[in-house]
């Protein structure tokens, strides 16, 4: 804060305008006053966020009355502050102060919640402790305007983060509309409405395209094609070249999808399963114990991506594995990334890899599958982030606490709407496009709400630097407010004194006799 005192400040320590509350009281002899705990308090804008009844406290508790400052001593939570508007009991992890007359409960409130009252709060060497006390906060000095600045430095205060609440209110449901615009853009992306289909294209342009049920059966052949060759290659290497063609009977061909409760898709398009769009099936990641990691090979974990973010490879966290299997779970650009297992919010969450994505392997809480070269991986991540796509994925997952799974079959099974190849191209063309833009929004928003965020300390420190409301020279001066303050203590304390020495004269003549 300023050096320079304004006009009719004066410089006082905490331990002279406010004193702690002492006594206690047990709550079960007050069981109607509601009770204020540490979660009560919010952090940084002093808002109370509820009560407790009394009666569920099972220790020894501070009963404060309206006026008193609850200040949460417990770190990290030094910026908890609450002027009390009701009579209650507070948890012992508060200290409860009682501002001295003519000094306002608010402006103490806001005194304490202040970034260089934190900061000295935070630098008291507390050991293992975890909590500072009275005595250690209460030598803080800070200058104390007079009773009428202190009106309107509360006032200035209320008003000013009143609009910085209603401008963090304005961004949080900006920010929930743009969340809900990108959901719609999936969802119009993955049921044809984002860009002409290519059946419209075609009869516009007076052209021939290929469907989507045509594409599908060329898949199909290729990866029975695929298959035989790799069975081959295996009978011969194991010395059994076959005699006839019976041995590709064993060709198991990927189920269809049951159609019945899927929505209709576009002219030209298909309902495929997964497995049938995959190259070898599914593959489940690598476990590395956590005394591996440090150096290596990069390795893509579930925090390491969400719905529209994803870190590149040369963010990722490095596991020291050996070269054949860091071969065996290497990701390629094209590859789909499913989390297999999560809490139920993040479950099946997507990724398609790219060239930013690799080098890397993959962890074991999620799949790998390798797409065909005609199927863009990421307008099959667009649909299983999608709302639609999400509930197919998860339809048959398993539930235990706190996270659920689901497995290769699972996935394998999962109905994707199949555009055409161009298609498939245009939208994901459009949605990615869309999506950026969304990004780029969203991250106006965050530097919005950062400021925003700064903005509270710093209207503090102007208020207590003099600096956010005019000083009046009628106002009476601090100085007179203090040495006020100081006679009463005095006097309370002479008075405290007295019945104190006519105590122990009653106890010394009980006695004597």
């Amino acid at each position: 804060m300023s050096a320079v005192l304004p006009h009719g400040w004066m410089m006082a320590s905490l331990n002279e305008v406010a004193c702690p509350i002492r006594t206690r009281r047990d709550p079960r002899e007050s069981l109607e006053l509601p009770f204020i705990g540490m979660e009560h308090v919010e952090a940084q804008t002093t808002r109370l966020l509820g009560t407790a009844p009394a009666v569920s406290v099972r220790s020894l508790a501070a009963h404060f009355l309206p006026g008193d400052i609850l200040y949460g001593r417990l770190r990290p939570y030094l910026n908890k502050v609450w002027a009390a508007d009701r009579e209650g009991l507070c948890s012992a992890e508060f200290i409860p102060l009682t501002p001295a007359r003519d000094v306002r409960s608010r402006f103490l409130q806001y005194r304490l919640n202040a970034a260089d009252f934190v900061a000295f709060a935070t630098s008291i060497n507390l050991g293992d402790r975890p909590r500072v006390d009275y005595d250690q906060i209460g030598a803080f000095a800070f200058g104390v305007p007079p009773s009428a600045e202190q009106d309107r430095i509360i006032q200035a205060i209320d008003s000013q983060f009143s609009r910085l609440d209603e401008a963090a209110a304005l961004l949080g449901r900006v920010r929930r509309n743009l969340k809900r615009y990108r959901a719609a853009v999936l969802k119009a992306a993955v049921e044809g409405r984002l860009v002409l289909t290519e059946a419209e294209l075609a009869r516009a342009e007076g052209r021939d395209y290929e469907p989507a049920d045509v594409l599908l059966k060329r898949i199909l052949a290729e990866r029975r094609r695929r298959w035989e060759e790799v069975q081959l290659e295996r009978l011969k290497a194991g010395g059994k070249a076959p005699e006839n063609d019976r041995w590709s009977a064993k060709y198991q061909e990927p189920a269809a999808p049951d159609v019945t409760d899927l929505p209709s898709l576009p002219e030209g398009w298909c309902w495929a399963t997964m497995g049938a769009l995959t190259l070898d099936g599914a593959q489940n990641g690598l476990y590395v114990p956590r005394s591996e990691y440090g150096v290596g090979t990069p390795i893509l974990r579930i925090d390491d991506y969400q719905v529209g973010w994803s870190r590149p490879s040369n963010e990722l966290d490095r596991v020291r594995i050996a070269s054949d299997v860091a071969r065996r779970y290497a990701l390629e650009p094209g590859d789909l990334v499913v989390n297999r297992v999560n809490s139920p919010s993040h479950l099946g969450k997507t990724l398609a890899v790219t060239a930013r994505h690799v080098p890397a392997v993959f962890e074991s809480n999620m799949m790998r599958l390798g797409m065909r070269d005609s199927i863009n991986a990421t307008f099959v991540q667009h649909y299983l982030n999608s709302h639609p796509g999400r509930l197919l994925l998860t339809s048959n997952a398993k539930w235990a606490v706190n996270q659920a799974s689901i497995n290769q079959e699972d996935v394998l099974r999962t109905p994707i709407p199949l555009p055409p190849a161009a298609e498939q191209r245009r939208i994901t063309a459009e949605t990615e496009r869309l999506l950026s833009s969304a990004d780029d929004h969203a991250n106006l928003i965050s530097r919005a709400a950062r400021h925003l965020q700064s903005l509270r300390p710093a209207t503090l420190k102007w208020a207590f630097e003099g600096k956010l409301v005019d000083q009046d020279p009628t106002d009476e001066p601090a100085s007179v407010l203090l040495e006020r303050i100081r006679l009463e203590t005095a006097t309370t304390r002479a008075t405290s004194g007295q019945k104190q020495e006519g105590q122990r004269r009653r106890r010394g003549r009980m006695r004597g006799t």
